[in-house]
């Protein structure tokens, strides 16, 4: 059996549903049914939600909620950006609020452990980031989550349109919650998001030396394993790789010979590679390959021992 973990961060805690599947439904073709289960449970979460409203209970935790849970869309021209608010359980008056813009896995997580259908039941976690902050989780940008755009001209997107539509949705948020324009704000990234933080939290540090109000107390922004930029992120795997032992000195040296350091194919006829650096980025997909199947390996046996 694989379990995982739904937790969902709460003012208190977190909480988490467990379920416990076969091996066989881990198998990719799998993946959309399992997909489908846990988006089904989400949905139901969010039945019980008005926009901007507070939410007492959830789906599969008896009694109202200790705690106190927002939930609601935020108008960024034709689109609508879903957030949930988790209030700091510390003290909410001074600590930071964080704006969490998810960009690869999101903030729930599942844990398989006696799930044999219907309805998962929650309980709560103890180690929980709102002890010491209150959270907004952001559906950004439109077509992610259940944030939602009103023409199909809005679903066209690009980094520039994301990271604008972060900002609108964080100034929006804190002009319809202004007991908390006085705190520290933070960006919290993560994955493919991260691409938009620095973009950001320019422009509010931008805006608060033009005098724009209300002033924001930027303290800056957090990236957990961060998307930047392709070219840059690529030519350096194989030094890397090297480093990390995963290729021979004589390997690397090699490579850096015949690829003279640049080890991105732009696919252009001004950017053509020699044939023998050809050859040692083959060598680096295969490392690549091997890095892949590994991570797979230990991933799976670390759900086995969970």
């Amino acid at each position: 059996m694989y379990k995982y973990t739904l937790t969902f961060l709460t003012e208190n805690s977190l909480f988490h549903f467990e379920i416990k599947l076969a091996p066989r439904y881990i198998m990719p073709s799998n993946h959309t049914k399992f997909s489908s289960l846990v988006l089904s449970f989400v949905f139901l979460f969010l039945r019980n939600a008005d926009c901007g409203q507070i939410v007492r209970t959830l789906p599969g935790y008896a009694g109202s909620l200790p705690f106190k849970l927002e939930t609601g869309y935020v108008s960024v021209g034709d689109s609508e950006l879903f957030y949930l608010f988790v209030e700091s359980q510390g003290n909410p008056e001074v600590d930071p609020v964080l704006f969490y813009v998810v960009g690869g896995p999101g903030p729930l997580q599942f844990n398989q452990t006696d799930y044999t259908g219907g309805l998962p039941s929650l309980h709560l976690y103890p180690y929980t980031w709102t002890k010491t902050a209150s959270i907004i989780f952001v559906d950004s940008p439109v077509g992610s989550g259940y944030s939602y755009a009103s023409t199909a001209a809005g679903y066209v997107l690009s980094d520039s349109k994301f990271a604008n539509q972060t900002y609108i949705f964080m100034r929006t948020w804190l002009n319809e919650h202004p007991q908390y324009i006085p705190n520290r704000v933070v960006l919290a990234t993560d994955s493919y998001s991260s691409i938009i933080a620095p973009i950001v939290v320019q422009k509010l540090l931008e805006d608060n030396k033009a005098g724009v109000e209300p002033s924001i107390s930027i303290l800056g922004y957090i990236s957990g394993s961060p998307h930047s930029d392709f070219e840059l992120e690529d030519n350096d795997e194989i030094p890397q790789a090297h480093q990390l032992g995963l290729i021979s000195k004589a390997i690397y040296e090699s490579a850096k010979h015949y690829c003279n350091g640049s080890y991105v194919d732009k696919g252009t006829t001004t950017t053509t590679i020699s044939a023998d650096c050809e050859e040692y980025l083959e060598i680096m997909d295969n490392v690549r390959l091997m890095c892949d199947h590994i991570f797979f390996f230990l991933k799976l046996n670390c759900f086995t021992a969970m």
